[in-house]
């Protein structure tokens, strides 16, 4: 949408991607009805969508049968591979037709690479730390939380993108990343040239109404359990385990609520006290995020949670950690609560503070909503086209 805004957008590329849902996507089993509802875009951008969806269809159905080699032939990196070459055909067959091409990682190395023999900028989007970043900090994690390491990105798996990724960051004239702690991870990434610039993702339109829960007033909030709402893949990259083994010593002061796919069929017990709601359509989340007292996403890694954002714009106060992303956006304590990775002590005392201060909780929501009112979508349309636009070619 900022392209077209900006009268820049030619083509718009995606695996599966609609304006408007087909009629038979209504009998899909619900969890694909929600993949292909959040490949939906505003209808603005139908004259300019080019769909590729073979890669993506196997990789969505073989994720869900129980045959080895289907998932090998379809995993994640071979579908991307697909549509990266499929894009690049398609760029190769139309010499002259495009200023600039904007990729994002594990999806643009083909791709760029045939833009460079146009002549052409690559504009290149990293949404999550880089990958060494990532390395160490999954090291790190197989000897701290043995039992959660299947919910981890494998080594191997990391290591068979590396090249890839790396090569992608060579050949990008301008980097755009979501956060200072994704900028600041690609300090290790070797021979890098080209400029990186933070835009920040956007917040959806602030909820100004209180929530149910905040028109309580049938007993004080530090008489009652606090609400605790976790949004994410059910995972040790976003710091499950360590919100569980947080709240543990809390016991009946707290009320947890996951909202969220496993990553894993081999994900570790969770106690019955906490509830699992599965992944939830983009409407009924943010209406959950209304009903909870506090979003918790102890992240160990992370470019920018949208589940941050969209709860600030929602009034629910929020603690994370300096690997979320917010660091270096929000000021801590004031907008959110940020501690450091890891550390589940450390999380732990600052869910207590908030128990046992009530008010922060309040101030924490209003400051919250006031930073998500001007950091919205719009903001980051604006910024965006604004840190590609030296090196865009053609009319501006």
């Amino acid at each position: 949408m900022a392209f077209l805004e900006a009268d820049w957008l030619k083509e718009l590329h995606h695996t599966l991607a609609w304006t408007e849902l087909p009629f038979w996507t209504k009998a899909l089993p619900k969890a694909l009805r929600t993949q292909t509802e959040r490949r939906r875009f505003p209808q603005e951008l139908a004259p300019y969508l080019h769909r590729h969806p073979l890669p993506e269809w196997g990789r969505l159905l073989a994720a869900r049968l129980p045959i080895p080699l289907l998932r090998r032939v379809f995993s994640i990196q071979s579908s991307n591979r697909r549509f990266d070459r499929a894009v690049a055909g398609h760029l190769h067959q139309h010499p002259g037709r495009f200023n600039a091409v904007y990729g994002y990682f594990d999806t643009a190395l083909q791709t760029f690479r045939e833009a460079k023999r146009q002549g052409l900028p690559c504009l290149y989007e990293l949404p999550t730390p880089y990958w060494r970043t990532v390395d160490h900090l999954v090291e790190t994690e197989t000897h701290r939380h043995p039992n959660w390491v299947a919910t981890l990105p494998t080594r191997s798996t990391l290591a068979n993108s590396a090249a890839q990724r790396d090569e992608e960051l060579r050949l990008a004239d301008l980097i755009i990343v979501p956060s200072p702690f994704v900028r600041d991870s690609l300090a290790l990434a070797p021979s890098l040239r080209a400029k990186i610039i933070v835009v920040p993702y956007g917040c959806p339109e602030p909820n100004h109404e209180k929530s149910p829960r905040q028109n309580q007033e049938l007993r004080p909030k530090n008489q009652e359990p606090l609400k605790l709402l976790f949004v994410g893949t059910l995972s040790q990259s976003k710091g499950l385990a360590d919100l569980l083994e947080a709240i543990e010593p809390l016991g009946d002061r707290v009320q947890l609520t996951l909202a969220g796919s496993p990553s894993t069929s081999e994900l570790p017990i969770i106690r019955p006290s906490v509830r699992i709601l599965g992944q939830l359509p983009h409407a009924e989340l943010l209406a959950t995020m209304r009903r909870h007292d506090l979003l918790v996403l102890p992240t160990l890694y992370e470019g920018l949670s949208l589940a941050l954002l969209e709860a600030l714009s929602q009034g629910l106060p929020v603690v994370s950690t300096n690997h979320s992303g917010l660091a270096g956006l929000i000021e801590n304590h004031r907008h959110a609560c940020l501690v450091p990775a890891a550390d589940p002590v450390a999380l732990r005392t600052q869910i207590e503070r908030l128990i046992q201060n009530p008010q922060e909780l309040t101030n924490l929501a209003q400051a919250g909503r006031d930073w998500a009112s001007e950091h919205t979508w719009s903001r980051y349309r604006q910024e965006l086209c604004q840190a590609l636009r030296p090196l865009m070619k053609g009319p501006q």
